[in-house]
């Protein structure tokens, strides 16, 4: 299950932010959300179209929205997903702002993604 709304009323927050954000939301009945990885994130951007408007109506264009995902060997950076337009994934500073949308454990990715024998999106 997904947050629809974008997190933190719209503003855009740190990465350790939105780690604590998630943690801390409590939500349609449920206390269990936290900031998805960057997979799961990137499952939500269809390519060419983006993120499915309809059910997530007020996606930001930016900035990215924030994965739990550190970039390997840069512990000050963390991934980061655009999802309008299928933008595609950044690495950003988790000292520079997000958006965040939060994730309940066990979600299966939306089934409208694709995803390429490599494993890769």
């Amino acid at each position: 299950m997904w947050q629809q709304a974008t997190g933190n009323n719209g503003v855009a927050i740190t990465w350790k932010a939105t780690l604590s954000y998630c943690e801390n939301l409590s939500l349609a009945g449920y206390t269990d959300w936290r900031l998805p990885n960057i997979r799961e994130l990137a499952s939500l951007n269809v390519p060419v179209n983006g993120i499915d408007k309809g059910y997530f109506p007020d996606t930001k264009s930016g900035p990215a929205y924030s994965s739990s995902s550190t970039l390997s060997g840069y512990a000050n950076w963390a991934w980061g997903v655009g999802l309008v337009g299928g933008n595609g994934t950044y690495a950003s500073y988790k000292s520079d702002n997000f958006c965040v949308r939060c994730v309940r454990p066990n979600t299966p990715p939306p089934p409208t993604r694709i995803i390429n024998v490599s494993g890769r999106y």
